[in-house]
């Protein structure tokens, strides 16, 4: 469909804060895991989404590296979605993406 009305597709992956920093929604944590997780060497998903991604030849923008050298403050701290900030954060990571595919063409 996308080759239909001229678009490009794109994967992302973005971290929830279990991945990338243990002390974000900690109170999340304690509601739902009754533990405080830490799983920042876990990269299960954006490695599948890779080989996803290689296999059907769509590019992956991957937003984990961006959220890992700066994680705090970007999550709710009982909902593990992003806050105003994080949105902010993942929205500007979407925008760069876009511009360099534009500009590659």
């Amino acid at each position: 469909m996308s080759r239909k009305v001229g678009s490009k597709i794109a994967f992302s992956v973005y971290p929830y804060p279990l991945f990338v920093s243990p002390k974000e929604s900690i109170l999340g944590h304690a509601l739902w895991f009754h533990a405080v997780l830490d799983l920042r060497d876990n990269r299960v998903f954006p490695e599948l989404m890779q080989k996803i991604s290689a296999e059907l030849k769509v590019p992956l923008w991957n937003a984990y590296p961006i959220f890992e050298r700066d994680p705090d403050g970007m999550y709710g701290k009982v909902d593990m979605h992003f806050n105003a900030r994080g949105y902010e954060k993942y929205a500007q990571f979407l925008t760069d993406r876009i511009l360099e595919t534009q500009s590659a063409r």
